[in-house]
């Protein structure tokens, strides 16, 4: 009796995906591609627990920010094949009100500064506006590490991209963010 092959073995590949590290704000989700590997991914593990929701289909993970942090999501494959990548979730603390804002001698305590008002407010940006200076300034979130401050008087700009640096929170709940020469309190 002589037994016959339909064709070679398919050869196990190493899982491979579009990047290896991601940074996602909190209640947003990011789509990573999976180049290569053998089917059937699915979320190994998430450290630590909490901070992201991730879901895996044939071609893509989704991660979603839960809370503001940083870990390590593992993504496995049929054959045992994983593939890791470094979180960073970003704060959306924009999407609160501002308690404090100072940059370079602007002082704003808001409900105690007369004259400045939040005009704007969405996920990544914030517009301060002075009601009778003809000022405002814009509080751009781009990353976990770092914010865009555009100052707006008398309609000339002036734009700096500075390092932030998350305090975390005090006894009464506010969120402390440090930068270059500046605080913001929300």
């Amino acid at each position: 009796m002589l037994f016959v092959a339909c064709g070679p073995d398919e050869p196990i590949l190493e899982l491979v995906l579009e990047k290896n590290s991601i940074e996602v704000f909190e209640g947003e989700t990011v789509t990573v591609s999976i180049k290569h590997g053998n089917g059937g991914y699915y979320v190994q593990s998430i450290s630590p627990q909490g901070l992201i929701e991730a879901v895996c289909t044939e071609r893509s993970v989704q991660i979603s920010g839960i809370e503001y942090g940083t870990g390590t999501l593992i993504i496995a494959d049929n054959e045992g094949k994983t593939a890791t990548i470094a979180v960073s979730v970003s704060s959306n603390s924009f999407k609160r009100s501002v308690r404090k804002f100072s940059y370079k001698g602007l002082n704003i305590v808001f409900g105690e500064t007369p004259n400045w008002t939040i005009a704007g407010v969405n996920e990544k940006e914030i517009e301060l506006v002075s009601l009778g200076q003809k000022t405002s300034v814009y509080i751009v979130w781009k990353s976990s590490s770092s914010i865009e401050l555009r100052q707006y008087t008398n309609g000339e700009e002036k734009k700096e991209t500075l390092s932030i640096k998350n305090l975390g929170k005090d006894e009464k709940g506010y969120s402390h963010f440090l930068f270059e020469g500046g605080e913001l309190v929300n």
